[in-house]
Parts: C-alpha cells; structure tokens; sequence
C-alpha cells in the first residue's frame, strides 16, 4: 500500500486511503435544507447481488438478448426503502452523519448520500455525495414521517433556492477598495 500511495503524489498533493470493505451494505439517504438546517429522509438499501451495486448493475439492462443502457438509471432498480430489518441504531446514525456532512460540506437544496456499512465491524462510511441534477432521491421523501410528496419536494427546493439567493444579494461586495486608479 505504501508504494501505491508513494505513486499516487506524482499525481496530486491530496491522497485519500480508504480501508478495505469486504461485507457490505449500501444504504442511502436524501437530506434537503428546511430554513437552514438539514432534513432527512428515510433511508433505503439497493437490492444489489454483491452488497454494493456495480456499474452493470445501475445502468445495464438486459432486453432478451441485447443489453443497453438503462435511460432511468438508478431510479429503474429494486431498493428496500425503510427496511424494518434494519437495526434503528443504525439508521441513526446514516441520518446523524448524513445531515452532519451536508452541513460540514456546506449543502444546500436535495442531494442523496451514500455510506458503506461494513457488516463485520459495524463501521459506517461516507462513500459519496450525489447532488442535484444527479439524485434528489425523491422516492425517499415520499417514505418519510410526514411524507414529503414531489411537488411539495420542488416547492421547498424553490423556496430555498430564493432565500438563499436573498442571503447573498444582501452582502455587502462592495469594499470601497480601488487597487488601480
């Protein structure tokens, strides 16, 4: 590993090692901005063969004897939305770790977050970040408690939109500052 991360400065000034998962679980959430403060949806698993969906899997279908490109992507897949067979404790903590990252990251409007569960040591992982146009993950809000329907989904997404585009307009940008005469 250390020669791979030796090689892998040639090429950045960042390098991020990640451990080796080997039992794992996917699971998903959405989190969208209310006033400020983050939201989150119900979690979901994707139905994968391996515990984590492959490229083939998100986005190749089979059509009888041709395979191509699934047009609806991931929205096209099998999921477990609020499965009752996972342990509450750790959707949890996906809710507390989503909503903190969306935080820390400085999110705004929808975005769906992805975590790797490792199922030997219990460990949870952020593994990324799909944000708008990628994923709003729409069918998770419409799970939640209460449940958050499409339209009303885009409604608040507009109304954040424009407080945040209030926020900014109400800064001051200009310094009185003239570096050439």
């Amino acid at each position: 590993m250390v020669t791979a991360v030796i090689k892998a400065f040639q090429y950045d000034t960042d390098v991020i090692v990640e451990p080796q998962v080997t039992k794992i679980m996917e699971i998903n959430i959405s989190i969208m901005d209310v006033g400020g403060k983050p939201l989150a949806s119900v979690v979901e698993v994707p139905a994968s063969k391996s515990g984590i969906l492959t490229y083939e899997e998100k986005y190749v279908r089979d059509r009888g004897n041709k395979r191509e490109r699934a047009a609806e992507g991931m929205a096209g897949l099998s999921r477990n939305v609020d499965p009752p067979e996972l342990d509450s404790e750790i959707k949890a903590k996906v809710t507390d770790y989503a909503c903190r990252a969306f935080r820390t990251l400085g999110c705004s409007g929808v975005a769906r977050i992805d975590f790797i569960f490792d199922l030997e040591t219990g460990d949870i992982y952020l593994n990324e970040l799909n944000t708008l146009p990628g994923s709003m993950a729409y069918y998770l809000w419409s799970g939640s408690r209460p449940p958050i329907h499409y339209t009303e989904l885009l409604d608040k997404m507009v109304e954040g939109a424009l407080e945040r585009r209030g926020l900014l307009e109400g800064l001051k940008r200009d310094f009185g500052f003239r570096a050439l005469k």
